[in-house]
């Protein structure tokens, strides 16, 4: 169902990986007024990830865990960002972690800006995959890793 709301053109999906995204995503939710959002919600305990609302998700995607000696940069969106972090701490803690509540937003973002990705092995994971998801990683960073 991810990837068929991912398809509906100029629908903002938006997928909070815990309870400070949530309140993010529902503002830019609640705020965007030239087209439809869906929020997407997981009925999953998710851990809290991050302590303070500092509007990050506003850029579709950050980064959620830095790691200046990462050998490899985590991509995730939704509950599965708990789940990179328990693939962070079986790799040792050589990875970046980055959260994408939103695609849409992120490719805008990423028209202009891509500060934060490492060179690399760039990863990314999702329940449901979602081809449009992976063409944005694939075009702009080459390689490419699924985790599924």
């Amino acid at each position: 169902h991810l990837a068929s709301l991912r398809a509906i053109p100029d629908l903002l999906v938006l997928r909070p990986c815990d309870g400070m995204e949530v309140a993010e995503c529902l503002e830019i939710a609640l705020k965007t007024r030239n087209r439809p959002s869906a929020l997407i919600l997981t009925r999953q305990e998710v851990p809290f990830l991050r302590t303070c609302c500092n509007q990050l998700a506003k850029m579709g995607g950050y980064v959620i865990h830095e790691n200046e000696n990462a050998k490899c940069t985590l991509i995730a969106t939704g509950s599965e960002v708990g789940l990179a972090f328990e693939v962070n701490e079986i790799l040792g803690g050589d990875t970046r972690i980055v959260s994408i509540p939103c695609f849409e937003l992120f490719k805008e973002f990423l028209a202009f800006s891509d500060f934060f990705f490492l060179k690399g092995i760039v990863s990314y994971q999702e329940a449901t995959a979602s081809i449009m998801g992976q063409s944005i990683i694939i075009q702009k960073f080459g390689t490419f890793w699924f985790l599924g």
